[in-house]
């Protein structure tokens, strides 16, 4: 087990994608058939920026991201190197003066983040990604760690230097240092074998999930370079280079208003405001597939569980015939997500601004797919049946009672799982509230005939989500809670329906509307939800409001 200095909590992943640039091999000579290097090991000083060997290094754009290490695990792999232990020979092919990275691209991206100092914020990585709050808080995690217990490459090379003076255990690293190398692998052939190579390798050693098969079997289609460039708010590598720059721009305008409005603000736990992210963090395990569905759900594709598919000509968009050479497609998919998901969000007058930290979070901070999908599908069939109006109406009584009852979502989630299926099930149990609240039905009354459904009846009011730890710190999760329950009591609300505001989609609403005099000062304006405010007239027409 290896001895870390200093305690540093375990958080999620570092992005070290920048690290080496993304190439597309398509645009390779399929009849070049190249024969593997001579070079079979390199020194660690062929990394730094600027040396030969890295300029030379580029990664397929069917690779994946390098975005899954935690600041831990990147630690351990430096120091596994500076400790001479053994790691796995990282697997390239040679193509017209490039190395692509065909398996070990994290691996390798650790040790250019050690040897550079670019941990995701650095000269290499800053330009790429910007200097998110997000990126920096793992960022320094990693380097910590590192410098800590290892040394920055620098203070290693300045050990080495100077013997005298350098603290013991740097001063041996700096011995070793000259006599370690990286071990490489070549995959002779064309770009088709090298292709082949990575998905034989990723499937056998370090496989890969679903969601991932999907994008890169995909590649080229619209929904993928759609739900790719929403991933990267339109940033980093692009998967969209060919098209012509205009298209390439609204491309990469779309997707960052559509990044923004899913992920803006950062969520960082505990939490410590009301006003969350609509989609969780935007750098996690499940932020790829959520994003897939997202998009395929926008355009009419059918969301399917990736887990359960063997073959990758079952998936529904692996078929789809839509011609994107020129990019419209990509952008036509984009254009129908913003449209979506603008019923939730934002400050069109669509927008029922739905507030995340209720509908899309349980008490303790955990982001939950399943509620998300299933609002957004639940928002879908109101639109298409016209009863957002009858929505809004008991939307104050419908979120009082799924904030009170937040352990419906992960009870449901316990009995159809967390998948197309549960998302489905999970829209059809809201829509049943939605109704009984339509209907004029108290709590009282619709929990009992939840528990005398055959369907709903697995639902026990009451339950905790999580059993009470009996530990004397609070944890992460316990401090969220407190927050949550003390925050709720102080989060605006709309002043037309009475439901939860969230800073993202917030107007001002006139009291007294400008075509009847109403004036633009304080005195005259209250905050609404914006489709609120867009039918109010309609409300007032029947009543619901004066």
């Amino acid at each position: 087990m290896i001895h870390i200095r200093g305690k540093i909590s375990t958080m999620s992943q570092v992005n070290l994608d920048a690290l080496i640039p993304r190439e597309d091999l398509e645009i390779i000579d399929e009849s070049n058939s190249n024969s593997p290097s001579g070079v079979n090991n390199i020194a660690i000083s062929t990394l730094r920026k600027g040396e030969l060997f890295i300029e030379s290094l580029r990664k397929p754009e069917f690779q994946r991201g390098t975005w899954e290490w935690s600041p831990e695990k990147v630690y351990n792999l430096v120091k596994s190197f500076t400790d001479g232990d053994l790691i796995p020979a990282i697997i390239l092919w040679r193509g017209q003066g490039n190395n692509f990275v065909i398996d070990g691209s994290h691996r390798l991206s650790a040790l250019i983040g050690w040897v550079n100092d670019d941990y995701g914020i650095g000269n290499i990585s800053t330009p790429v990604f910007g200097d998110t709050s997000e990126h920096k808080t793992k960022s320094n995690q990693a380097k910590k760690l590192i410098e800590d217990n290892i040394g920055s490459y620098q203070d290693i090379l300045w050990a080495a230097q100077n013997p005298d003076k350098a603290l013991p255990h740097r001063k041996e690293i700096a011995k070793r240092l000259s006599t370690l190398a990286i071990v490489l692998q070549w995959v002779p052939g064309n770009a088709s074998k090298a292709e082949a190579s990575f998905f034989k390798i990723n499937e056998a050693a370090s496989p890969l999930d679903g969601t991932e098969k999907r994008l890169l079997k995909a590649r080229n289609k619209p929904m993928a370079i759609a739900a790719r460039a929403i991933i990267r708010s339109g940033s980093g590598h692009k998967y969209w280079g060919k098209f012509s720059s205009a298209n390439k721009a609204q491309i990469e305008d779309l997707a960052s208003v559509i990044n923004k409005w899913l992920f803006d603000p950062k969520l960082e736990t505990p939490l410590k405001t009301m006003d969350i992210a609509l989609a969780g963090k935007s750098y996690s395990q499940i932020t790829q597939e959520l994003i897939l569905n997202v998009v395929n759900f926008s355009n009419g594709i059918k969301i399917v569980d990736a887990s359960r598919i063997k073959k990758t000509e079952e998936f529904p968009e692996h078929n789809t015939l839509d011609d994107n050479s020129d990019g419209l497609e990509t952008i036509n998919y984009l254009v129908n997500t913003k449209r979506m998901l603008s019923n939730i969000t934002g400050t069109l007058a669509c927008s029922l601004g739905l507030h995340s930290a209720i509908y899309f979070y349980s008490k303790q901070g955990r982001y939950q797919v399943t509620a998300f999908m299933a609002i957004l599908l639940l928002i879908k069939e109101y639109e298409q049946q016209d009863k957002l109006l009858k929505f809004t109406m008991v939307r104050k009584d419908f979120e009082e009672f799924i904030w009170k009852h937040k352990a419906l979502v992960n009870q449901s989630t316990t009995v159809w799982g967390s998948g197309a299926k549960g998302y489905v099930n999970l829209k059809k149990l809201f829509n049943f509230i939605v109704d009984a609240l339509i209907d004029k039905q108290d709590e009282e009354t619709i929990i009992r005939k939840l528990d005398e459904s055959e369907e709903y009846n697995f639902f026990k009011a009451g339950v905790r989500e999580l059993n009470p730890k009996k530990q004397k710190d609070f944890s992460t999760e316990s401090k969220s809670e407190v927050f949550m329950r003390e925050g709720v009591k102080a989060t605006l609300r709309c002043s037309i329906c009475g439901g939860y505001l969230h800073r993202n989609s917030m107007t001002i609403d006139h009291d007294l509307e400008k075509n009847k005099g109403g004036i633009g000062n304080a005195d005259n304006g209250h905050l609404a939800h914006p489709y609120c405010n867009s039918v109010k007239e309609k409300l007032k027409s029947i009543g619901f409001i004066k």
